[in-house]
């Protein structure tokens, strides 16, 4: 009996076929462009450029939203007494520099003056604001014919809001009168700017408050 022939494409597949790692071919179709295989397309995608996912940003909280304006309102607190300290530190400077040891300070002094004005104003607003909590102090203020008055010293009425009695200059002209007292120098020029600072923040502090009540 005569042995069958083995196909062609059997010995094809024996020759093709070894111990080693497989390797990927590549065939040309008639138009000359290359065929690229499957392994060869994973191998292409491997040593491509990375493919970057990113990822949506959840909204802050309400406590990181709290958390956010308590430290801006630190910083702004801070800034401000740095403002005060830098103030302070020339006007004691500018004495120190015009006056020896021992010598009679009578001279004015403008940093002395403005930074004991930055106080005042800044202490007169802070107490005209706490006044709001007292009802004898937070009372509006009325003419003789029981209207609410359109002008105090250091203020004029600003559309329905209304002039408060803790609106009125109170300590201010009291330290001012005070001053005139002393003898010129540096606690003079201190006080003065003081008085003054604290006879314009009531006036400052209801300009505050309208300015803020017609945002809302």
């Amino acid at each position: 009996m005569a042995i069958p022939s083995i196909p062609r494409s059997i010995k094809g597949l024996e020759q093709t076929t070894s111990t080693g790692p497989a390797e990927a071919t590549v065939e040309t179709k008639p138009s000359g462009k290359p065929k690229t295989s499957i392994v060869d397309s994973h191998v292409e995608a491997r040593q491509g450029a990375p493919v970057t996912v990113l990822a949506k940003e959840a909204p802050p909280s309400l406590a990181d939203v709290a958390k956010m304006r308590t430290n801006a309102k630190q910083e702004r607190l801070h800034k401000g007494r740095e403002q005060l300290s830098n103030l302070a530190t020339h006007a004691a400077a500018q004495v120190a520099s015009e006056h020896g040891p021992g010598s009679v300070v009578t001279g004015s002094h403008p940093l002395l003056e403005k930074f004991g004005e930055s106080v005042g104003l800044t202490l007169g607003v802070i107490v005209t604001e706490a006044l709001a909590l007292l009802p004898d102090w937070n009372k509006p203020l009325l003419d003789a014919a029981g209207k609410p008055v359109e002008h105090i010293e250091g203020a004029d009425r600003i559309g329905d809001h209304d002039l408060r009695k803790r609106h009125e200059e109170v300590v201010g002209p009291k330290v001012e009168a005070y001053v005139k007292t002393l003898p010129a120098g540096v606690i003079h020029d201190l006080l003065e700017g003081f008085a003054k600072g604290a006879s314009d923040a009531p006036g400052t502090s209801y300009r505050l408050e309208a300015k803020i009540a017609d945002l809302f």
